[in-house]
């Protein structure tokens, strides 16, 4: 697995699993996080360097277009079980999920997105379950500041709260 994986020659134990990628490193960290299971998830791509990235990395990248079911029947993926997408872009995710769902009505399909206010376009589309980067960003800076409070609460702090209040309780 050197190369960029032939048109058509997807093997057998990647055709149910795909999972989507651009550029950055969401794609990548998932599809090494699954990997890391025993699955061998492909990388289907909008970007060429990507799959030049994937080939040299031992993994399966397959250049494709998901906009049309000639799109998915060229790499060998007529009908994914799953399809990850992690490019956060609402409109292209919700047309890749679309174009999926018409593919396979059964595919499990889970999807990145930046903004909670894309959740009805995504479901419409198909998605099976989404992951918000407003939500995780909530949900850690939360955390951040009950575990700041609390470590300030036990020791000194460069600043110290008003006077009277030692929590946010």
């Amino acid at each position: 697995r050197t190369s960029p994986v032939p048109i058509g020659h997807m093997p057998h134990s990647c055709r149910h699993l795909a999972g989507v990628e651009v550029s950055g490193t969401t794609g990548p960290l998932v599809r090494n996080g699954v990997a890391e299971t025993g699955y061998e998830p492909v990388v289907l791509a909008t970007n060429w360097d990507t799959i030049k990235y994937q080939a040299r990395r031992d993994c399966y990248g397959v250049y494709w277009s998901p906009a049309t079911r000639e799109g998915w029947h060229a790499p060998g993926i007529e009908r994914p079980s799953y399809c990850v997408i992690t490019v956060p872009a609402g409109e292209a995710v919700a047309a890749t999920a679309a174009m999926a769902r018409a593919m396979n009505p059964d595919v499990r399909i889970l999807v990145r997105a930046r903004f909670l206010a894309e959740e009805p376009l995504l479901k419409n589309a198909g998605a099976t379950g989404i992951a918000f980067e407003e939500a995780e960003i909530a949900e850690a800076l939360t955390t951040l500041v009950l575990e700041d409070v609390a470590r300030c609460a036990r020791e000194t702090c460069p600043i110290d709260p008003p006077q009277g209040e030692t929590s946010l309780e």
